[in-house]
């Protein structure tokens, strides 16, 4: 018995030993060898931090070479020197790793890489910037020297017999808007004459779109100089496409974000000479006409540098809840307003047939549509004399809880009634208040366009 006590002691001794040797050196085990714990944590810190060190540094080069390539040379991609190096003294590290596809890297390294990536996108992103906007630039210096040429064909004597021409078959044909589009196709055709803002910035662009493959390249291979030879459970686990993802997508959304808002801008904004602008122009002087092409091509070019810098800046202006108006012609005149209601996202809530159905009370019906549809093709306006009396999410609740309400009424039920009705409260139509003199106005342009038919008429007689 005493024995076993003995031993027991004994053996108590020992753990109790191995526990405080353990705690005072702290040792690990990886890969069935024995490391002193502290050690490694040290060693893995400095790492991490030599790391950090040496990532800014690529992320500097990285910076530079994009300007010096901004200026259109073919500088190559700086060496790595450093990182070979570096690569070389870190055979083992003892620090987090993550797995990528099939191998193992340093979690610190590739967390460094992915703020680097995030670094370097925003700075390309501002040399976009600086394309898009010099490219906006000259295609509003090209714009300008193209109003002679419009304002020339506007007054010339073959534009009437055209238009006048338009117009007579556009009635027999049963075309609703031909003089509007006779307007807007010579404006675009005249003034959009070596505008073409893809022409404009193609050289720049196709530059800039090599430098960010070259670095996409770049990152893919900079994450080899920091594989592990060590395997051990993984922070976690990644593809490439999950390691470069921050980079390509803060670009391709920019990209994308930007080009629509661009063409957005063009389609709400530019001025384009329908059979509205003309009436308002036709008996003024050229110089009039000219500077209201001039103000309308510099407003839009300040309207699309303020998308570049902040591509949120158009549909920031479509808040949520605006009443949004398009118009409509018939024969060639503004025939009546179209009315719906911004609920954000894209969407509109208005009162009318569902797309592709026949224009007809019966058919009217409260609806969600896109924006895109709501317009379809025609310029956005807001009623900007309608004064909000409910927040934004009730006037989306009342909008949407008149969804698929029937009972369309030109007179008493229409589309500016149920407009108004979400934002205001009250139900009510200028549309049709104001229609004695909408009829007036109606009459006076039908008598315009028979005078100019029979002046046609008298040409051959």
């Amino acid at each position: 018995m005493k024995k076993i006590i003995t031993v027991s002691a004994t053996f108590s001794v020992i753990i109790l030993t191995l526990i405080i040797l353990y705690f005072l050196f702290p040792v690990s085990i990886i890969d069935g060898n024995i490391y002193n714990t502290k050690k490694l944590n040290e060693q893995s810190k400095q790492y991490e931090n030599n790391v950090k060190v040496l990532i800014e540094v690529k992320t500097n080069e990285l910076i530079k070479y994009i300007d010096t390539y901004s200026t259109w040379s073919e500088t190559e991609l700086l060496t790595k020197t450093d990182l070979i190096e570096f690569k070389d003294k870190n055979k083992f590290i003892g620090t987090s790793v993550i797995q990528i596809d099939d191998s193992y890297y340093s979690l610190a390294a590739i967390n460094e890489l992915r703020n680097s990536m995030k670094t370097i996108s925003s700075y390309l992103i501002s040399k976009i910037k600086d394309v898009m906007i010099k490219g906006v630039n000259d295609q509003t210096i090209i714009y300008l020297s193209n109003i002679d040429n419009y304002t020339d064909w506007y007054y010339s004597f073959s534009a009437g017999i055209d238009r006048t021409i338009t117009n007579i078959i556009g009635m027999f044909s049963g075309e609703h808007s031909s003089e509007e589009r006779f307007y807007t196709e010579n404006f675009n055709r005249i003034m959009n004459n070596n505008a073409d803002f893809e022409s404009i910035i193609g050289y720049d662009k196709k530059n800039l779109l090599n430098i960010i493959k070259k670095i996409y390249d770049e990152f893919l291979e900079l994450k080899n100089y920091f594989a592990v030879d060590i395997r051990k459970i993984s922070a976690n686990s990644i593809t490439s496409d999950d390691y470069i993802e921050p980079f390509i997508e803060n670009i391709s959304l920019y990209f994308d974000t930007i080009n629509k808002s661009l063409n957005n801008a063009n389609y709400y904004f530019l001025q384009e000479y329908t059979i509205k602008d003309n009436y308002t122009v036709r008996a003024a002087q050229a110089d009039v006409l000219k500077r209201q092409i001039y103000n309308s091509v510099i407003k839009n070019q300040n309207i699309k540098i303020e998308i570049i810098k902040d591509p949120s800046y158009l549909f920031d202006k479509l808040s949520i809840g605006s009443v949004i108006f398009v118009d409509n012609y018939f024969v060639g005149f503004n025939t009546y307003q179209h009315y719906g209601v911004y609920i954000g996202n894209g969407k509109v809530i208005h009162f009318a047939p569902y797309a592709g159905q026949e224009i007809s009370m019966e058919n009217g019906i409260i609806h969600e549509t896109t924006l895109e549809k709501f317009l379809n093709g025609r310029a956005l306006q807001f009623d900007m004399n309608i004064e909000k009396r409910f927040s934004d999410e009730e006037i989306v609740r009342r909008a949407r809880s008149r969804v698929n309400e029937k009972g369309y009424n030109l007179l008493s039920n229409n589309c500016e009634h149920f407009a108004r009705w979400c934002v205001t409260g009250e139900r009510i139509s200028y549309q049709v208040t104001n229609l004695p003199q909408k009829i007036d106005t109606t009459y006076l342009i039908i008598k315009e366009k028979i005078d100019k038919v029979s002046e046609f008429l008298e040409l051959f007689n």
